[in-house]
């Protein structure tokens, strides 16, 4: 089901914030913990604390203690605090 969400993602013409925070949570919980980390990075909206969340989650289910330690910089680029 995730490459049918990537696709239904690509087709919407300007992604809003639900849609970003939709897509970073379907990867997580994919193991796609990367692939949701660039999404958030490269989003056109503005991310908020629950996008984060979203992937803070993810980090603690795949382990991926890498990915959850470059969060607070990526807080910091949106002065997300």
């Amino acid at each position: 089901m995730v490459g049918e969400g990537r696709r239904v993602f690509a087709r919407v013409p300007r992604p809003a914030l639900q849609h970003y925070t939709c897509m970073v949570e379907m990867l997580g919980r994919a193991g796609e913990v990367e692939e949701a980390e660039r999404l958030l990075a490269g989003m056109q909206a503005r991310p908020d604390r629950v996008i984060f969340a979203a992937l803070l989650a993810a980090c603690r289910v795949h382990g991926r203690v890498d990915v959850a330690e470059r969060v607070p910089g990526l807080m910091r680029r949106y002065s997300i605090a």
